[in-house]
């Protein structure tokens, strides 16, 4: 269940609503408490590539969740053309330097959000994977999908926490 500030509002009137808890359930049947009124911070880095209007990373709490990131050259801001392998490479290395503008690292990572346009390209990007991290190895999910923007074949988010 989630509680909006409309229905804070009219239970408990203007100050309740500013400042109200957020019942957020979560996928795994259980349910946290956060506060509403969390800021968010952004991180962007002029060293990865940005193709929309999103922030490279928001900051909510403890977390840095980072948006993904396509295989895009920061410098000429054009896809990286090549293998999976190829394409793997510079969507982490635009990750890690979002982390580290961050002050984070690998061992900070949480999740990872993996997107494949071919699920036959998993192996060769699951071997480029193995590089960034050692065990215990973050959480992750890796989806296939029809297509992904600049017409790229990978693209990877991510999940830090801050405070440990």
């Amino acid at each position: 269940m989630i509680t909006t500030s409309a229905d804070a509002f009219s239970l408990h009137g203007r100050a309740a609503a500013r400042k109200h808890a957020v019942l957020v359930s979560c996928g795994v049947g259980r349910s946290i408490l956060r506060e509403n009124d969390m800021p968010r911070k952004k991180v962007n880095v002029s060293t990865a590539a940005v193709v929309g209007p999103y922030s490279q990373a928001v900051q909510a709490g403890d977390f840095l969740m980072c948006s993904g990131q396509a295989p895009v050259n920061p410098e000429t801001r054009k896809l990286v053309e090549g293998s999976i392998a190829d394409q793997t490479r510079p969507c982490f290395a635009n990750l890690f330097q979002i982390l580290n503008a961050a002050g984070l690292a690998s061992d900070d990572v949480v999740a990872v959000n993996v997107y494949l346009v071919d699920m036959n390209d998993f192996r060769a990007m699951n071997e480029v994977y193995a590089q960034y991290f050692e065990a215990p190895y973050p959480a992750r999910m890796t989806i296939g999908c029809a297509s992904l923007p600049l017409g790229a074949r990978v693209e990877i988010g991510l999940t830090a926490v801050i405070s440990r």
